[in-house]
């Protein structure tokens, strides 16, 4: 029996790349995910969808589960707002934020499930977690007491 190598090497790289491809395009999905997840939450940081009770419990749940310290989010927001020309907005400690309409608590309710969805399915890593982390401290700097030193 004769055997073409050509045509059993071409099969073999035809699976690989089949493999790889499918590889590629399940990060790409996830990565796009959690993308997306951390956009929503950081336009709703800035729009103050949050109450000051849930900034501080997001803000718990992923320093807990990311181990990110208050060292870390000094020294992202050192790096940011030293490139970045604008300064973060202050926030009067003593003001009453507006209050939420219905639909604002929902939303920030679905956005807490899927953070906690996406922390438990690995599509948030450490950085990502950071960034929301810092964009909470920017945006409700009461949260900063619940980071570990």
């Amino acid at each position: 029996m004769i055997y073409n190598m050509s045509e059993l090497a071409f099969e073999r790289d035809k699976r690989n790349a089949i493999t790889e491809m499918r590889d590629y395009f399940v990060q790409k999905n996830r990565q796009e995910k959690a993308w997306n997840l951390v956009t929503a939450m950081m336009n709703s940081l800035k729009q103050n969808v949050f109450s000051n009770v849930e900034a501080q419990k997001i803000t718990e749940f992923l320093s807990k589960k990311f181990d990110i310290r208050r060292p870390a989010i000094e020294l992202a927001q050192t790096i940011c707002f030293a490139t970045i020309p604008i300064k973060p907005k202050k926030v009067n400690m003593n003001t009453v934020r507006p209050r939420r309409m219905a639909g604002e608590s929902e939303i920030s309710e679905q956005l807490f499930l899927r953070l906690q969805a996406a922390v438990q399915d690995d599509l948030i890593d450490y950085n990502g977690a950071r960034s929301l982390v810092r964009e909470i401290i920017v945006h409700y700097p009461k949260a900063q007491k619940y980071l570990q030193r």
